[in-house]
This record gives structure tokens, sequence and C-alpha cells, in this order.
């Protein structure tokens, strides 16, 4: 019961812990955990400890990860080409376990430097993949992150790349994105309704969509309730 109350304090001070304490508190954790599987002889109670650790790392991770893409995205936007490279390639050399800001990365390097480090993975989605690639603009008329975003010749750009591409909205609701798609052919416009949030922050890439050039995005802007 004692080894318990430990355990679970351990992983409780672990969760609640402060930035600058996370260190510490990994390494008093993994001390329990060590005690318990050679001291206590009870491996059952240590992989708890363990467990709480990888999933700790794990987490702060896929937040580095993502910090770094972002970061390279200002650089991008402040014109600061070989910073933002040099982040897309960290993410790519250091963080290939996050795959879908690696797959972005990657993307993001075939843009700057013409596509020589530009790799197709298997898990991409097939209709992005399967796409032409044709040079063109994407229009973001709002109501949230308005804007231009242009598709370079032989890239094929997707929706969540583009909407990284532009300054972050801490009002845009991507989850009820809206990509209105106009067929000269037909003469008819389609609007396909994607949920970005869920590409770029639960890993759902099969949802992502290839952009064609003359596609209006609308992003609405997050409802807020108070009572």
């Amino acid at each position: 019961m004692k080894t318990s109350v430990i355990i679970l304090l351990g992983i409780l001070i672990l969760t609640c812990a402060g930035p600058a304490r996370g260190a510490e508190e990994l390494s008093a954790l993994m001390d329990t955990g060590r005690l318990e599987e050679v001291a206590n002889h009870n491996p059952a109670a240590a992989a708890k400890v363990y467990e709480a650790v990888v999933n700790e790392i794990d987490s702060r991770r896929q937040l580095a990860a993502t910090a770094i893409f972002r970061l390279g995205g200002c650089y991008r936007q402040l014109g600061r080409t070989n910073d933002a490279v040099a982040c897309y390639e960290r993410i790519v050399r250091e963080y290939s376990d996050q795959a879908g800001l690696a797959d972005q990365s990657q993307r993001q390097l075939a843009v700057l430097q013409g596509g020589s480090k530009h790799v197709e993975t298997s898990t991409a989605n097939p209709a992005a993949s399967a796409a032409p690639a044709t040079s063109g603009t994407v229009i973001f008329v709002g109501p949230a992150m308005r804007g231009r975003v242009g598709i370079p010749p032989g890239v094929i750009k997707t929706l969540s790349e583009a909407v990284l591409e532009l300054p972050a909205d801490n009002y845009a609701n991507l989850k009820k994105v809206e990509v209105e798609r106009y067929d000269p052919v037909t003469k008819v416009t389609t609007t396909i309704k994607v949920d970005v949030y869920s590409i770029l922050f639960k890993k759902q890439r099969e949802k992502d969509i290839a952009l064609k050039d003359g596609d209006r995005v609308k992003i609405p802007e997050r409802t807020f309730i108070f009572q």
C-alpha cells in the first residue's frame, strides 16, 4: 500500500510540475522506478513509473517539434530562409517520430530548396498525392486568417500546409474549414468541408486535401459562450 501511494504521488507531481522543475521530477521518478525494479523486485510497480516517464517525454517531444515547426514558419515570414530551413531539417532529423510534422517539414523544404529534399511517405493522403501539381494561388477569405498562399510550380500543397503559412490566429476555428472550388468545365462550385484541427493536432492526415489554383478557403472564428 505504501509503495502504491509513493508511485501515485510521484506521477501526480510529475503531471503537475512546471517546465522549470520537469527534469528534476523526471529524474526523481526514474529513481523511484529503479527502486521498485531492483530493490523491491516489483516489476509491475516499476513499469507504471517508467510508463509515466515515457508518456511525459513523448508529450514534450510533440510540443518541442511543434514549436520548432512554428518557429520555421515565422522565419519564413521574416525572410530568414536559412533559419527556416534549419528548423525544418532539425524536425526531419531529430523528430522523425512526429510523422505529421516531419512530413510537413519535408514539404516546406521542397518549397524552400526546389524539391530536392521532398520525400513522399506511404501514409500520405492518396487524394493529395494523386492531384496534379500546378502553380497558382489560394485565397483565404476569412473571417479568420485572411491572405493569399501561392502554389509553386511542381509542388503539391495541402490545405494544412497552407494554413501553417499564414500568421497564427487564436480565434480561428480550424475544425470547420470550407474550401470552395470552381470547376470551369461544369461551371459548378463545390464546397469541401475539412477538419484542419484534426489534421494538425490529431495526426489524421487522411483528411487533408491538395489545393488547386483558385480555391477559396473560409475559416470561421470560434464562438465563445460566457455564462
